[in-house]
């Protein structure tokens, strides 16, 4: 698929810089600037004009760095909420599903520790999740070194 670079202005007020289908749809790599007083930005990788792909995505308030899939985290990841909460591990549809650890601010994994199979924020059955974390925290810091032009 033929594409093309270039810098694009919503009505909204976020400015798109990067890659573009032959269709004029975000496609490939890029920068989405949400346009909002907080500042709340997406660099990474495009697809049919959503995030797909390897992508960081910082907001005030949560920082979630790893693979996308149509706008949201899927696939390996890590989120940190503003209060230093941090998830790495496996994601479905935007939520924290799969094997994967909760960091608490202090660095500590909980009593018990709150690793293992998670649906939400809830532990459904403890287990050792430390090759999935590994490969999820890989995943998450090449995502955090993607900049986008």
């Amino acid at each position: 698929m033929k594409t093309s670079y270039g810098k694009y202005h919503y009505d909204d007020g976020s400015i798109y810089i990067g890659q573009f289908d032959s269709r004029g749809i975000r496609h490939g790599l890029g920068k989405l600037d949400f346009g909002d007083s907080k500042r709340s930005l997406y660099e990474g990788e495009f697809k049919n004009g959503f995030p797909d792909g390897l992508g960081n995505l910082k907001t005030p308030y949560f920082v979630l760095q790893g693979q996308f899939k149509e706008g949201k985290l899927d696939g390996l990841g890590r989120s940190v909420r503003c209060d230093g909460l941090r998830y790495e591990g496996e994601f479905r549809n935007g939520e924290m599903k799969g094997l994967g650890i909760l960091t608490f601010p202090d660095g500590t994994h909980g009593t018990p520790t709150c690793e293992g199979l998670f649906d939400g924020l809830r532990v459904v059955s403890r287990k050792n999740a430390r090759d999935v974390v590994m490969e999820a925290v890989q995943v998450a810091n090449a995502a955090s070194m993607i900049r986008a032009m």
